[in-house]
């Protein structure tokens, strides 16, 4: 928060948290009474205050794609592990159970801290990708600019494995659960390389000719990336 970033997640809903202080008042005197002010306001936690304390609304926000109808319920506490001030919001729909949500940013509305945890979910296809299908979890460099060099090669090694499946078109064996599309994914792409590969090998083992490192059509002699490839590109 110190350099201008904000958190933004969830919370468990056995965490306990604090109203802000009140405010101090002066007396009669006009001085403020003696002692310590206070730090923290009343305990709570947070499933008993969804259930008892406070008012739900009923608001339309966008999750995952879509706009839907959602129950909210907020308020600014005070959270002792974190020692700032967050914004609490309860999330209830249907008879799932209330989730809780916090953000340091506490001007930031409830919706929109909804919203925003909800857009957390493209980020991690993301990580997933990078972890699993450019073997960054493997990777034995330490400097930016050697990790930013590996980024290119695996960039590199993936175009070049699309553009080698470029002709091949998925096929239906997922079900009716699975959204078809129209090309073959890179976790595919990577099961049809491993598999032509081994063919690659055995035609290797057998004395057969082999092209650039390439599997050779039975329909063209050009190989699998061929004029044709360049044409659509």
């Amino acid at each position: 928060m110190a350099g201008g970033h904000h958190v933004l997640s969830r919370l468990r809903a056995d965490t306990v948290f604090y109203d802000l202080p009140p405010a101090r008042r002066k007396g009669k005197d006009g001085r403020f009474p003696p002692g310590r002010p206070r730090r923290y306001g009343a305990k709570h936690q947070a499933r008993t205050w969804s259930q008892m304390l406070g008012p739900w609304r009923t608001v339309s926000v966008g999750v995952y794609g879509r706009r839907e109808t959602r129950r909210l319920k907020s308020r600014v506490v005070l959270q002792r592990s974190l020692g700032v001030n967050i914004r609490l919001v309860a999330v209830a729909w249907g008879q799932r159970p209330v989730v809780f949500l916090f953000g340091t940013d506490t001007p930031m509305t409830p919706e929109a801290i909804g919203e925003a945890y909800a857009a957390r979910f493209a980020i991690e296809t993301g990580f997933r990708d990078a972890k699993q299908s450019f073997g960054l979890t493997t990777y034995q460099v330490r400097r930016p600019e050697r990790l930013r060099r590996l980024l290119h090669l695996c960039l590199w090694s993936q175009t070049l494995l699309r553009l080698a499946c470029w002709h091949l078109t998925p096929e239906p064996i997922y079900g009716a659960w699975r959204k078809p599309l129209a090309y073959l994914t890179l976790a595919q792409q990577q099961r049809r390389s491993r598999t032509a590969s081994q063919v690659l090998q055995g035609s290797k083992e057998r004395g057969r000719p082999v092209r650039n490192g390439l599997t050779i059509s039975p329909h063209t002699r050009e190989g699998a990336v061929g004029p044709s490839l360049c044409a659509k590109l």
